[in-house]
């Protein structure tokens, strides 16, 4: 998480992550090997749930309420040849995403091969994000 909170300050430009921005990392269920170098590699500890929400933004003012933490970054870890499992996931995370989310997230999507990811599945998730933009 660390690497991922440094990408994100560098973007943007000397301003400090918003309190409330968080990082939803979607493992593979029953991913074995891979997903636990994953979940060790991301989070810094043994998760053992399929969804983790990590909050980077710190608190700066103790005096104001602290907001409900929002996604900013979606991480999907995807296993190959899994595809129509994959995209259900990739569903049932946008799905979670809060009307009122003042963050438009993005999507990482990582994978352990070399396998590539299939044209027809990055089409399918392109829908599925552009359903999501229009609703807000």
């Amino acid at each position: 998480m660390r690497t991922v909170a440094q990408i994100a300050r560098k973007r943007l430009r000397g301003h400090d992550i918003p309190q409330d921005w968080q990082v939803w990392i979607s493992f593979t269920p029953n991913g074995g090997s891979a997903t636990q170098w994953f979940r060790t590699k991301l989070v810094d500890i043994h998760q053992t749930s399929d969804l983790v929400k990590v909050k980077l933004g710190k608190r700066i003012d103790m005096t104001e309420r602290e907001e409900e933490p929002q996604p900013g970054l979606l991480i999907l870890q995807c296993m190959p040849g899994l595809w129509k499992e994959n995209l259900d996931r990739v569903k049932e995370l946008i799905e979670m995403i809060p009307e009122d989310n003042p963050f438009l997230p993005a999507l990482l999507v990582i994978m352990a091969s070399d396998e590539g990811v299939p044209e027809w599945w990055v089409g399918e998730v392109c829908g599925i994000t552009r359903v999501r933009r229009n609703k807000v």
